[in-house]
């Protein structure tokens, strides 16, 4: 009977331990109480691709053995790392692609109390190449239209942001004398873009313009 309670303590003490552990870990995830720590990795590698190691958010000279890692978002930390608990390294589970998932956040804390919040930025490549929404479209412009007259044009649509997103137009072929030119504006991550008449037209010498533009 003796052996039966004893047990049944231990049992009780470790449960009220964990459960005390990770009402810690929640309420430090809210608060935020000291800097992330930030790692990067492409998207597209391999996996068990290493992405960084818990240990480089511990103030100096404290190195552990062993985490309790709480995810504080629902990020995917669960499918998409692994989470190497007794050295602290985080490898990803599978590919990553920042067009679906670009953050993962978790808290780390080890048995001498020290909690690290780790933030993960996936970085974006150049993988998607930028597509048109229709692969024709049609223009009706009068002769007597002035010279500097703007018609929006559907912009092309690309997964890639910042550097890797579409960068430019030109007119592959097709535009005759010169008769029109292209502008673009960038107002968020697309580039819009225009057809400009770039010099008087006559209907008499050309009906019709058959532009390709990339």
């Amino acid at each position: 009977m003796d052996s039966m309670r004893k047990v049944a303590v231990e049992h009780r003490a470790i449960s009220q331990w964990l459960h005390v552990m990770m009402g810690f870990l929640v309420g430090w995830s809210v608060a935020g109480s000291s800097e992330p720590l930030v790692l990067h990795i492409d998207e597209e590698q391999p996996p068990y691709s290493i992405i960084g190691d818990i240990n480089a958010g511990l103030p100096p000279g404290h190195i552990t053995s062993s985490f309790f890692t709480h995810e504080t978002d629902g990020s995917g930390m669960s499918t998409d790392l692994i989470i190497d608990e007794m050295t602290g390294i985080i490898k990803t589970a599978r590919v990553l692609d920042r067009e679906t998932r670009d953050k993962y956040r978790f808290v780390a804390v080890n048995l001498g109390g020290d909690t690290v919040e780790v933030v993960i930025l996936v970085n974006d490549i150049n993988d998607n190449a930028p597509v048109f929404p229709s692969s024709q479209m049609r223009l009706k412009i009068s002769e007597q239209t002035p010279v500097g007259t703007r018609f929006r044009l559907d912009s092309a649509i690309d997964a890639d942001r910042g550097q890797f997103s579409t960068q430019g137009y030109f007119i592959h072929s097709g535009n005759v004398g010169q008769s029109f030119r292209l502008e673009t504006k960038r107002l968020t991550e697309t580039l819009d873009l225009e057809l400009v008449v770039n010099s008087p037209l006559d209907r008499e010498e050309r009906s019709t313009y058959t532009l390709v533009i990339e």
